[in-house]
């Protein structure tokens, strides 16, 4: 969520809000697996 609004500014900046939003939360759920992979992939 955080990342699609991260990825919403710097997309308007670039000029391509929607591309942004998606970019954001590709790299936000990307940056969350790493962080918290989940029960499926405890060692």
């Amino acid at each position: 969520m955080i990342g699609a609004v991260a990825g919403y500014f710097a997309g308007r900046a670039l000029g391509n809000p929607a591309m942004g939003i998606v970019l954001g939360m590709v790299a936000g759920s990307a940056l969350l697996y790493r962080v918290n992979p989940g029960p499926w992939n405890r060692p």
